[in-house]
C-alpha cells in the first residue's frame, strides 16, 4: 500500500471515528441540578444549576437549537425546595423521539418538597407554660414550633371540610399538616383511635348533637375557633367534617356550622379534630393559626437528626399545562397542602419509578389529553386519593389512552376517608393494571364513564372503614358501559366491624355493560354485587371464602323505583349522552332503547362458568333468572387444583379439573405473579 493509500485510509478512519464521537454526543443532552449548585453556573456535572426552574430555562434554550435530540435533566441527591410550582408548559415539550426527561441521577435520593423542614435547633418543649382549657400534665409533654421564626410567617385559609361525594377535583385546600420523620401526624382529636356516638335524641336534618352532663368539662373547651367534628353522619359509607359553631351550655348541644349532607342518625358515630385541648396523645399535633405557633407531643425521641415537616405550598409541586413527551422519573414528591403532581392536558406525560407521600390531597392528577402514563410508583399517606384521571371523550367514545401499571397505593385518604379512591378513573379507555392497592377506608378502584379496562390488580385491606362499599366500584350510570375487569385478586376486605356488607366489585344502582372474568375474590363479605343492572356478563372467576358469593337484584321493581323515573340522575345522565347515535349503537346496542325495555327489569345479564369454592351461594332476583343467562356455576368444597388457598395461595399448576367440571373454563392468566 502507498503512503497515499496509507493516508487516505487513516483519514477516513479519523472522520468515521469523528463523526461516531458526535452521533454519540447527540444522543442525549444532558443537564445538572445539585442542592449545592448555583443558577449563574454552565448547568454541568461539575458546575450544576441550584433549581429546576433553571433547568427549566436551559432546556427550552437549548431546544431552539437542537429539537432533536433527547434531553435530560439529572437532580443529585438531595432536598428541592419548591415556594411554587414548577410549570411546564407547550413550550417546554419534547417529541416522541426526542423527549425531555427530569429524573434521579443513579439511585440517588432526590426530594422535591413542598413542605419546610424544621430544623432541630427550632423544636422546643413548652415546659411550664400554661394554656388555656389545656391539662398542664399534657402542655408539659408538649414540644412547640414557632413557625414565623422558621419560615412560614401565614398560610393561605384552609379547610378539614370535603366537596361534593365523588368531586376529588373540588376538594378545598388542605390544611397546614405536622410530619414526624416522614411519618403523618394526628391532628389532635378525642376520643384518641375511637369514635364517639350520637345520642338517640337526635333527629335527621339537624345540625346539633347533644351532649351528657359528665361531658361539660370537654365539650366546653369545643368553643375554640376552628374546632371541627367528623363523622359518619347519616351513612356509613359517607363522612364528612363539619365545622363546629356554637356549644349551648343551656340544652348541652354542641350545633354545626353546616348540615350534614344525610342528616344525622341515632348512634352516628364522629370525632373531634383541630383543638388543642384534645391534645394528649403521642403523635398528635395542633397548629394555632393566630399565633403561628405548632404544637406536638413526640411518639419517639426528638434529637438533633430529628425532621419535622411542615406542609406549605398550597398548588401542585409540579405541574404540566398542554405539554408533551415530558418523563418524570425517580423522584420523591412530598410536602404540599394540594395535589402532588398535576397533567393538565398535552400528550404523553410521564410520571415513572417515582414515590408521592404526605400531600395534603390527591397524589397525581390527568385532567384531559392522551397517552399519559403513571407508572411504577409508590403513592402513600395522602390527605385524599392516590391517582385520579380524567380523559377521552365521551360524546364519540374516543379513549384517553391513559396507563395506570405497577404501582403501589397504600394508606391514602388520611382526612376524607370516603369517595377518594386509590385510583379514579373518569372518561373513555383508561387501562389500570398491575397495580397493588390496601389499607384504605373505603374504596380502592372508583370508575365512571366508558371501556377503562381494570386488569390484573391487587387489592387488599381496604373498605376498613365502611359498610355498602366495594373495593371495585361502579355506580348509577346507564350510559358507563364497556369496562372490562379482568384477573384481580381481591381479598380480605372485611368492611366495617360489626356491619360487613362490602362487596369485592360493586356494580351499583344499575351499573350495566360490564365484563367481570378471571378473577380471584377471596375472604371478602361478598364477592360482586350487581345493583338491578342489566347486560353484565360474570365469567370464569374463582369465589372462595366469602359469605356470599354474587348478588343480583331487582331493585327497579322494588325500593329503588324513583331511582329510573323521569328526572332522576340516571335519567339525567344518560340525556346527557348521544346513546342513540351511530357511534354508541354500535358498542352498546341494547342501550338505544333502554327507556323502551322495561328498565326497571335487570335484563340481560349473565353468569357462568364460575367456580364457587367455600363460599356462601349466589343470591340472584328470579326476573333477572328469566331474562339473563345463568349456568355451569360449579359451587361446591371440592378443591379443583388450587396449591393451598387456606394460606391464600391459588395458584394452579394443572387446570384439568376445572375445564373438567366446568364447561368452557379459561386459565387465569397472572396466578404466577401473585403466587410467587
Amino acid at each position: 500500500m502507498s503512503k497515499m493509500d496509507k493516508a487516505g485510509v487513516a483519514a477516513l478512519i479519523s472522520l468515521l471515528l469523528t463523526i461516531s464521537s458526535e452521533t454519540d454526543a447527540a444522543v442525549e443532552k444532558a443537564f445538572y441540578v445539585s442542592p449545592n449548585g448555583n443558577d449563574r453556573n454552565a448547568g454541568s456535572i461539575n458546575s450544576p444549576f441550584a433549581t429546576a426552574k433553571r433547568a427549566q430555562s436551559a432546556v427550552r434554550a437549548y431546544k431552539t437549537i437542537d429539537s432533536l435530540v433527547p434531553v435530560t435533566v439529572y437532580f443529585r441527591q438531595g432536598i428541592y425546595y419548591f415556594n411554587e410550582t414548577l410549570n411546564l408548559l407547550n413550550i417546554d415539550s419534547g417529541t416522541i423521539n426526542a423527549p425531555i426527561t427530569y429524573q434521579a441521577y443513579g439511585l440517588e435520593k432526590v426530594v422535591f418538597s413542598g413542605g419546610l423542614n424544621v430544623p432541630a435547633s427550632q423544636i422546643k418543649p413548652l415546659g411550664n407554660i400554661q394554656i388555656s382549657g389545656v391539662n398542664t400534665a399534657n402542655s408539659k409533654k408538649f414540644q412547640v414550633v414557632d413557625l414565623r421564626a422558621a419560615g412560614i410567617a401565614a398560610a393561605p385559609a384552609s379547610s378539614w371540610a370535603r366537596s361534593e361525594i365523588n368531586s376529588p377535583e373540588k376538594d378545598p385546600l388542605a390544611p397546614e399538616e405536622l410530619f414526624l420523620n416522614q411519618r403523618p401526624m394526628q391532628v389532635a382529636r378525642w376520643p384518641n383511635g375511637e369514635w364517639a356516638y350520637t345520642q338517640n335524641s337526635v333527629f335527621i336534618k339537624t345540625p346539633k348533637i347533644p351532649y351528657s352532663n359528665e361531658m361539660e368539662n370537654r365539650v366546653i373547651n369545643w368553643r375554640r375557633p376552628n374546632t371541627w367534628l367528623k363523622g359518619y353522619w347519616g351513612k356509613d359509607w359517607y363522612d364528612e367534617a363539619i365545622q363546629v359553631s356554637f356549644v349551648n351550655t343551656v340544652d348541652h348541644t354542641v350545633r354545626l356550622k353546616d348540615t350534614p349532607e344525610y342528616g344525622i342518625v341515632a348512634g352516628a358515630r364522629y370525632y373531634v379534630l383541630n383543638n388543642i385541648s384534645e391534645l394528649d396523645a403521642p403523635g398528635e399535633y395542633y397548629i394555632d393559626r393566630s399565633t403561628r405557633k405548632a404544637y406536638f407531643i413526640p411518639d419517639e425521641e426528638v434529637n438533633s437528626d430529628t425532621t419535622l415537616t411542615v406542609t406549605k405550598l398550597s398548588a401542585p409541586i409540579v405541574a404540566t399545562h398542554e405539554a408533551s413527551n415530558i418523563i418524570f422519573k425517580g423522584i420523591l414528591f412530598e410536602g404540599g397542602r394540594g395535589n402532588g403532581v398535576e397533567i393538565i392536558g398535552g400528550d404523553h406525560i410521564s410520571v415513572f419509578d417515582g414515590i408521592v407521600r404526605n400531600i395534603g390531597k390527591t397524589g397525581i392528577v390527568i385532567q384531559g389529553g392522551k397517552n399519559h402514563e403513571i407508572k411504577g410508583n409508590e403513592i402513600y399517606a395522602t390527605g385524599t386519593g392516590g391517582i385520579y384521571a380524567n380523559g377521552g371523550e365521551r360524546v364519540n367514545l374516543s379513549p384517553a389512552s391513559f396507563t395506570i401499571s405497577n404501582n403501589h397505593i397504600h394508606d391514602y385518604s388520611r382526612n376524607i376517608s370516603t369517595y377518594r379512591a386509590g385510583i379514579d378513573a373518569r372518561g373513555v379507555g383508561i387501562a389500570i393494571s398491575g397495580n397493588i392497592i390496601h389499607n384504605a377506608p373505603h374504596v380502592a378502584i372508583w370508575v365512571d364513564g366508558n371501556n377503562h379496562l381494570v386488569d390484573k390488580n391487587n387489592i387488599y385491606r381496604v373498605c376498613l372503614d365502611t359498610s355498602d362499599s366495594g373495593a371495585i366500584y361502579i355506580g348509577r350510570d346507564w350510559s358507563a358501559r364497556g369496562t372490562v375487569i379482568s384477573n384481580n385478586y381481591i381479598h380480605e376486605i372485611a368492611g366495617l366491624p360489626g356491619k360487613g356488607d362490602v362487596s369485592g366489585i360493586y356494580l351499583d344502582d344499575f351499573s350495566s355493560g360490564i365484563k367481570i372474568e378471571k378473577n380471584i375474590l377471596s375472604n371478602i363479605y361478598r364477592g360482586v354485587l350487581i345493583g338491578g343492572g342489566r347486560d353484565n356478563l360474570i365469567t370464569n372467576n374463582i369465589f372462595a371464602f366469602n359469605q356470599v358469593s354474587l348478588s343480583l337484584d331487582a331493585r327497579g321493581t322494588t325500593w329503588a323505583k324513583a331511582a329510573i323515573s323521569p328526572g332522576s340522575d340516571l335519567q339525567k345522565k344518560l340525556a346527557l349522552m348521544p346513546y342513540r347515535s351511530s357511534v354508541w349503537s354500535k358498542q352498546y346496542p341494547s342501550l338505544t332503547n333502554i327507556l323502551y325495555d322495561d328498565p326497571a327489569t335487570p335484563k340481560g345479564n349473565s353468569v357462568k362458568g364460575n367456580y364457587i369454592y367455600e363460599s356462601g351461594k349466589m343470591l340472584i332476583d328470579q326476573l333477572a333468572i328469566q331474562y339473563g343467562d345463568f349456568k355451569s356455576n360449579l359451587i361446591t368444597r371440592d378443591n379443583l387444583g388450587l396449591r393451598n388457598p387456606g394460606a391464600n395461595d391459588f395458584s394452579v399448576s394443572d387446570w384439568s379439573q376445572f375445564k373438567a367440571r366446568i364447561p368452557d373454563w379459561q386459565s387465569i392468566d397472572n396466578l404466577n405473579v401473585w403466587f410467587k
